[in-house]
């Protein structure tokens, strides 16, 4: 499995998400392309929400960075769990 991962392209299989998906991209990570995770929304279409946040890869997990993506997938998941 390791070995496979420098292979995994997710996009490869965007279009074929048939669910409501957001993505939350992080737009100085290091370790996740912030220009990937956009075109791999845009290959979703409608259905995927791209939220960006101007921080690191790991900043999302603390503090005011923690508490703006919670709130960011609690209104993604209020919308797409009442058929908006």
């Amino acid at each position: 499995l390791f070995l496979r991962l420098p292979f995994y392209r997710p996009i490869q299989y965007a279009n074929e998400v048939k669910c409501p998906a957001l993505v939350i991209a992080c737009e100085e990570d290091t370790v996740v392309s912030t220009e990937a995770a956009a075109r791999t929304v845009e290959r979703m279409g409608t259905k995927a929400t791209l939220v960006s946040l101007p921080i690191g890869h790991f900043a999302i997990y603390l503090g005011q960075w923690f508490e703006r993506s919670s709130s960011a997938q609690i209104a993604f998941f209020t919308t797409a769990l009442q058929g908006g």
